[in-house]
């Protein structure tokens, strides 16, 4: 799981679809010249592309859902923790005139819980962030620069109030270390005592 790990499970891993869609959903547009262009990597099936005078520019939204997904994070041996959210997302991706990919921006918004998975008990989830990827090598995933504003992750429990969140702005390398840290990032920043915050609020 990435280094944000729970709070992000919906949310990178979506942001991280929108610019490693599978080769099968691969693009292509069609610049004036008429000779499809393929783009690498491949923008999601209902993306809309267009040539502009700096290259090509594809965009689209899409709504999800998922239910009691297995976190592989567990409290104890008492429970794991589970998580369900749905939302929306916009993203944009820009391309040279060559087809390779050189920005992807994605915008997220959800409402979800983390769930005891023994007994169902929920804590509210929700997610309002941007995240964005900067291509250091055109068209190569491996090299992107990874911006990730807003609130990634606001956890609170019914009459305790706020669990855990992480809000503000972090700044990932091509391997995920992390070059620039604003706000309190607490999934980061002390994971054993964030899994416990989650753990004590769902017990």
């Amino acid at each position: 799981m990435h280094v944000m790990r729970l709070f992000v499970t919906g949310g990178l891993v979506l942001a991280l679809a929108v610019v490693s869609a599978p080769a099968a959903y691969a693009a292509a547009a069609t610049p004036a010249s008429g000779s499809a262009i393929a783009l690498t990597p491949p923008p999601l099936p209902n993306a809309t592309c267009e040539t502009t005078g700096s290259g090509i520019f594809c965009h689209g939204d899409l709504t999800f859902s998922d239910t009691n997904v297995h976190s592989g994070i567990f409290c104890g041996t008492s429970f794991e923790i589970l998580v369900s959210d749905t939302g929306t997302a916009t993203y944009e991706l820009h391309y040279s005139s060559a087809g390779l990919g050189l920005e992807a921006r994605l915008l997220r918004n959800s409402q979800g819980t983390f769930i005891n998975s023994v007994t169902g008990k929920t804590i509210g989830n929700d997610s309002h962030f941007s995240a964005t990827f900067d291509f250091a090598t055109p068209g190569d995933l491996s090299t992107t620069t990874v911006t990730i504003t807003g609130a990634a992750g606001i956890a609170t429990g019914q009459s305790i109030g706020l669990v855990a969140h992480d809000v503000g702005k972090v700044v990932f390398d091509p391997t995920g270390n992390i070059l620039f840290e604003g706000g309190p990032h607490n999934s980061i920043d002390n994971f054993p005592a964030f899994v416990q915050a989650i753990c004590a609020a769902l017990s």
